[in-house]
């Protein structure tokens, strides 16, 4: 009995050694970059120079480190089809005009990785991982996902949203091009999580 009472109290010190060590931020977010074969050159610049843009933007910036640490960690997933998913731009994190500038110009370095199937369950479960991963801690964790068209490709996302939920992960989504139903398809089986959203971004200028 002494022995156990002993085990227990190291993992718990280990336990709570772990959380002082371990840094807070406001937010955890992953962005993920549809890279599929329906993704052309402008839809593909519409992504990428939008996140750029709003990492060099002094709103958002202000926006994201108006937070109670006044930080937030960000990663930037491609994803294609079942198999294809890549970290493109590990965790940053964004605290001053600086660091956010530096992610932004991470972002248009990254070179386009796959052009194949679209996998939304895909891209949200490696996305899930990437943030069940993190060096990092947040009572908020987010994947913003875009894309121009439905899953066809591997694990359905509905399933894997559910089990992003479970870990607490808000999914949102931006989606562009011209397919029909493509508001409803996110609606109905890729968003979920306390103020999630669906949005369709705007052509690019």
């Amino acid at each position: 009995m002494a022995m156990n009472m002993g085990s227990s109290s190291k993992s718990r010190n280990h336990m709570m050694s772990e959380i002082n060590v371990t840094p807070f931020v406001d937010v955890m977010l992953v962005l993920a970059v549809d890279a599929s074969y329906s993704i052309d050159a402008e839809e593909w610049a519409l992504q990428m120079q939008g996140y750029a843009e709003a990492f060099l933007d002094p709103q958002v910036i202000r926006a994201l480190t108006s937070g109670v640490w006044g930080k937030v960690a960000v990663a930037m997933v491609q994803w294609s089809s079942y198999h294809e998913q890549f970290l493109v731009a590990k965790w940053h994190v964004v605290h001053d005009v600086h660091s956010a500038h530096a992610f932004a110009l991470q972002v248009l370095e990254s070179g386009r990785r796959f052009q194949s199937r679209t996998s939304i369950g895909g891209a949200i479960s490696f996305s899930a991982r990437v943030i069940e991963t993190a060096p990092y801690r947040s009572v908020k964790k987010i994947i913003d996902i875009s894309g121009d068209g439905p899953h066809n490709s591997g694990l359905p996302p509905q399933f894997a949203r559910d089990d992003a939920l479970s870990l607490g992960i808000t999914i949102n989504a931006l989606i562009m091009g011209p397919v029909l139903g493509l508001s409803e398809h996110y609606e109905q089986r890729v968003i979920g999580g306390p103020g999630s959203f669906v949005i369709r971004i705007a052509e690019v200028s």
